[in-house]
């Protein structure tokens, strides 16, 4: 399915590194991203909610439109 939303060549696999913005409301959003897959768990930085946190989350939305 990744590969059809995403257009990934077949030889692309996912390597557990992703992030993401939070939505928290009242104009803000946090931000976290790291590795999914580390071993022996997750390892995760995330940044606190903020205004300028939706800033960007709203121009990376409009950018994938």
């Amino acid at each position: 399915m990744a590969q059809t939303l995403f257009i990934l060549n077949a030889s692309e696999r996912f390597d557990g590194h992703g992030e993401c913005f939070i939505e928290i409301g009242g104009g803000k959003a946090g931000f976290g991203g790291g590795d999914l897959y580390a071993e022996p768990k997750p390892v995760i930085e995330r940044r606190a909610p903020g205004r300028r946190w939706h800033l960007g989350k709203s121009i990376a939305e409009k950018s994938w439109l």
